[in-house]
């Protein structure tokens, strides 16, 4: 048997033991995707640090590297994974919505997880106030004190705004009554909204989940969930969720709720980080009263998460999920 030059036994040291640890890291993150996903908490952290791009981008480098080492059987292994990764990747990441400009728009709603926007130098101020939305919400938007109230006010002078804390800045061209605040965890909250519209009562909920992968993600979905499906008039969940769109813990939201990018735009869904969107973790959860006409994604370099615009109008013929559930046991 021949020994290897000194070269290439040094090279194999050096690349092997990572080469197998992104090829194990691709595999795993494949197995997660179509088996138990998020379903267990100690699996959860692995589900959300192996996004779709990121199993990706895993086997292809672990395939280079095999290739590299000339080690024919494990590069054909991991070039193998690697095309199904990008199918997966594309199946989950890649939409075409289903209902882009198929009606007039009634309704602008506007969701961005962003740094305090109140230097009216600040490009991304300008963005957000050129979005002429009726509905808005910011996520880590800076302390909620009367002073950035009276900033934000000072550029929003149609807006009635609203900071309950924790970041979280509401504004909304129609006034709204009952804002409430329910904390859950140390970093989780859901604040809403009762909007008085031209079209009815209207019910804001907005939401910013801790972004700590080990957090158990069911219980604030299930509450989010029991709180939106109350109400009998439209509802508009929105906020950062810090939980990728292929998670289990979000299937009772889709079944009551339209998600309103993958009905209204095409192209990524995910968005964050800007550079390289890998997840997604900005909603908009629309009840089945709205009709999504385009969702535009867009991506600055003014925050890591993209500036999600929602178009939609409403079908007041439409009863939620809730309501014909209850209807259905009467």
């Amino acid at each position: 048997m021949k020994t290897p030059p000194a070269k290439g036994r040094w090279r194999r040291r050096l690349l092997a033991p990572p080469a197998l640890g992104l090829l194990v890291a691709g595999v795993l993150g494949l197995l997660l995707r179509y088996t138990v996903k998020d379903r267990l908490p100690i699996l959860a952290a692995a589900f959300y640090g192996l996004p779709s791009l990121v199993v990706v981008l895993a086997l292809v480098t672990s395939f280079g590297m095999y290739l590299f080492l000339r080690w024919r059987r494990r590069a054909i292994a991991s070039g193998i994974l690697a095309i199904l990764a990008i199918a997966a990747w594309v199946q989950t990441d890649v939409i075409r919505g289903t209902a882009p400009d198929r009606t007039e728009a009634q309704l602008r709603i506007v969701l961005w997880t962003a740094c305090p926007l109140i230097d009216p130098n600040d490009g991304g101020l300008s963005l957000l106030q050129g979005t002429d939305a009726q509905i808005i919400l910011m996520a880590e938007s800076g302390a909620s004190t009367d002073y950035h109230k009276q900033n934000w006010q000072s550029h929003f002078p149609d807006y009635h705004i609203c900071m309950l804390g924790h970041g979280l800045t509401f504004m909304s061209r129609y006034p709204f009554s009952n804002p409430r605040l329910v904390e859950m965890g140390r970093r989780t909250l859901i604040t809403a909204y009762d909007l008085d519209t031209p079209f009815g009562p209207l019910t804001v909920l907005g939401v910013d989940i801790e972004s700590n992968p080990f957090a158990w993600r069911k219980p604030f979905m299930d509450r989010i969930h029991a709180i939106a499906t109350a109400p009998s008039h439209p509802v508009i969940i929105m906020g950062d969720f810090n939980t990728p769109h292929t998670s289990a813990h979000l299937d009772g939201l889709r079944r009551s709720f339209q998600h309103a990018i993958e009905e209204g735009t095409t192209g990524l869904v995910t968005t964050w980080p800007y550079l390289c969107p890998v997840l997604a973790l900005d909603y908009i959860w629309l009840s089945e009263h709205f009709v999504p006409v385009r969702t535009t994604v867009r991506r600055t370099l003014h925050s890591e998460h993209a500036l999600v615009i929602a178009d939609v109008s409403l079908d007041m013929t439409q009863k939620p999920h809730a309501q014909q559930a209850r209807s259905t046991d009467e």
